[in-house]
């Protein structure tokens, strides 16, 4: 719907010492407005009206225009970026206050500009992207279909200098060097898959009790695997135990 504030800015239609607001708010295009007795200071937000002249049996009309349907975007090129990345192009549109951008068929974001960068895709994969444009309650018909093809992801790096730290009975915590675009990493517990991380460090919580435990880390970027870091052992004690066992396997 439509709601439209005016305001008597000589403050005297009704003796008011401030401001007196006439309002209306309609869902069609026009609507007879009448006065309110409602006083109410103006803001810069609101449209004015001059003069005391506004009565109680007066109404105005105001005609608002519907929004223009705007033109169909040209010259949609996807460029690919990288494993996970592809960037879009296109042609501004007339009459077009914003792009909604659909990617295989789903709409996935709204934009101001000619330029939008998707992004968290897949690796090796094909995406088409095609865009409308939006003004108001309007959209156009949708753009040319640009299609690109993610590159494959590379294989990260290997994480250094893995240590393991006892810090309880039965808690180790795991600290290395970061890999650079390492998405995540991988905690192995000899060959079996103990946990993943974001970062570079993990606590291994809830471990059993004076058990010797050997742990590697791999870096992952989507699906490439990094080689096994150094290996670390700690071993677990009991609550009571009065020493604990760290070191780094050789």
């Amino acid at each position: 719907g439509i709601l439209l504030s005016v305001y008597d800015i000589t403050g005297t239609a009704y003796g008011y010492t401030n401001y007196d607001k006439f309002y209306t708010y309609s869902s069609s295009d026009y609507k007879s407005m009448y006065v309110s007795n409602t006083a109410a200071i103006p803001s810069v937000d609101n449209p004015y009206v001059q003069g005391s002249t506004l009565k109680s049996n007066n109404q105005i009309r105001f005609t608002f225009a519907a929004a223009v349907e705007p033109s169909v975007p040209e010259n949609l090129v996807a460029t690919t970026q990288d494993y996970e990345s592809i960037a879009l192009t296109w042609d501004a549109a007339e009459n077009a206050k914003s792009y909604n951008i659909y990617q295989n068929g789903e709409k996935i974001d709204n934009v101001t500009g000619t330029y939008y960068l998707a992004t968290g895709l897949s690796e090796l994969t094909d995406y088409n992207f095609t865009i409308t444009s939006v003004n108001g309650s309007k959209e156009s018909a949708h753009s040319n279909t640009a299609t690109a093809t993610t590159t494959e992801a590379p294989t990260p790096a290997t994480p250094t200098n893995l240590t393991a730290t006892l810090i309880s009975d039965n808690t180790i915590y795991l600290k290395w060097d970061a890999v650079e675009n390492a998405k995540s990493y991988n905690i192995y517990f000899g060959e079996t898959l103990f946990g993943v991380s974001e970062t570079a460090e993990s606590y291994c919580l809830n471990l059993d009790a004076n058990t010797a435990y050997k742990f590697t880390v791999t870096a992952v970027i989507a699906s490439k695997e990094s080689d096994r870091s150094n290996e670390v052992n700690a071993t677990s004690v009991s609550a009571d135990a009065q020493e604990i066992t760290l070191g780094e396997v050789r």
